[in-house]
């Protein structure tokens, strides 16, 4: 009887940890840089990006350092604890790049025409521009992506994701520290994304440089999503599958159609 109670109650509970797992939508904050209603021209069936976060022109040129921005939920539309900061700001940004238009990549369907038509760009490769992602929850783990498409040119930009104690991360595509937009994300239809992305411990921060190596650095968008946390799910299943060898009956052989005798 105790045994039967036990593995219950470790049903029960990988039941509730599967249910929270479902319940809790994962984080999805997706930044559009350099948009805003003037930019859209009259009739060509451009609208702002839904559920995106917009920064506008006018944050992103001259020196907008200091400026913070809170940050929405792709998905529910609801403030986020996420904080975008432009710690160091951008050449100048720029719009109408329809030569763009009609990008899609399956290995980013979350991109719209009306985030790929405009950006922001980097000038300064001494003092690269920079953005501070802050409010990140310690103990989840996070997922960055930066969309930097153009069809012409041969631009070349270096793109780097600091995290937790300092440590710069990996990119998944390894090409972040020499980008070229007209190749890699025009022609080969690549976004840059960092999948194992932990905020600093004390600073809640994840910091983001862009800087120009050849001609400029273009970013036109940001994805960051936090990435489901495996560790309560498979402790759950852990326990559920030691629960269920516990319960089956050791040695012997049992009848059918009757109790077992004592010693059998």
């Amino acid at each position: 009887m105790c045994k039967k109670i036990a593995v219950l109650a470790v049903v029960v509970f990988f039941m509730s940890a599967a249910a929270q797992a479902v319940q809790a939508a994962p984080l999805d904050v997706r930044v559009d840089f350099n948009d805003q209603p003037w930019d859209v021209p009259s009739g060509s069936g451009f609208a702002e990006p839904i559920g995106w976060n917009v920064i506008s022109k006018a944050d992103l040129d001259g020196d907008p350092t200091g400026v913070q921005f809170s940050l929405k939920d792709f998905n529910t539309g609801l403030d986020t604890p996420v904080t975008l900061e432009i710690t160091n700001g951008f050449y100048q940004s720029s719009t109408n790049d329809d030569g763009v238009l009609g990008w899609s990549s399956p290995d980013a369907p979350w991109v719209v025409d009306t985030v790929l038509r405009d950006y922001a760009m980097a000038y300064s490769s001494g003092n690269p521009c920079q953005l501070t992602l802050g409010g990140l929850d310690t103990d989840s783990v996070y997922q960055i992506e930066l969309l930097s498409v153009r069809n012409t040119g041969s631009s070349t930009g270096e793109f780097k994701v600091t995290d937790r104690s300092g440590q710069i991360a990996v990119d998944d595509t390894t090409l972040s520290n020499a980008w070229q937009p007209q190749l890699y994300g025009f022609s080969q239809k690549k976004v840059m994304r960092w999948s194992n992305v932990f905020a600093d411990p004390i600073t809640n921060q994840v910091v983001i440089d862009v800087k120009y190596t050849k001609d400029y650095a273009f970013l036109n968008g940001m994805r960051i999503t936090e990435l489901p946390e495996p560790s309560t799910f498979m402790i759950a299943m852990g326990l559920f599958v030691a629960g269920f060898g516990m319960s089956r009956p050791r040695g012997g052989r049992s009848r059918k159609g009757g109790a077992s005798r004592i010693g059998e």
